[in-house]
């Protein structure tokens, strides 16, 4: 499995995969791609030429007190159906953290779908569905 940033010739099967996994209408998928995409920062991983998982990280700024720090929403994190329990997706946002950490971001955070998925992301360090700095812990 590799592990890499998508490019935009990746996008239809990056769409495809939106579909399996959230059923999400084209219209709605057409208006990420669209309106958010050319702001985030798209990664997959590839089983061959495959794109077995994705997530976009949507940069922000971050405000505690008067200090700002780049910070990064992880949306749409999906893994497809027939690489599921497998560890792409953990293998996918610890590459994501590390490129984003090499580009100065402090934290990623993101909403988890369940409590199911609130769990398994705990399990990869997020508290409150932020992980980075401690000072930029969420609020109790």
């Amino acid at each position: 499995m590799r592990y890499k940033r998508a490019q935009n010739s990746d996008i239809l099967q990056l769409r495809a995969l939106w579909k399996q996994a959230f059923g999400d209408t084209d219209a709605q998928i057409d208006d990420f791609f669209r309106i958010a995409y050319p702001a985030c920062i798209p990664f997959a991983a590839y089983d061959g030429e495959r794109a077995a998982g994705m997530l976009f990280a949507l940069p922000q700024t971050i405000f505690c007190g008067e200090t700002q720090r780049a910070g990064a929403y992880l949306f749409a994190v999906a893994t497809d159906e027939a690489y599921r329990r497998q560890g792409v997706c953990r293998a996918l946002i610890a590459h994501t953290e590390s490129v984003l950490r090499k580009k100065n971001f402090a934290c990623t955070f993101l909403v988890p779908g369940d409590d199911g998925l609130a769990a398994m992301y705990e399990k990869l360090g997020y508290r409150g569905a932020v992980r980075g700095e401690t000072t930029l812990d969420a609020p109790a």
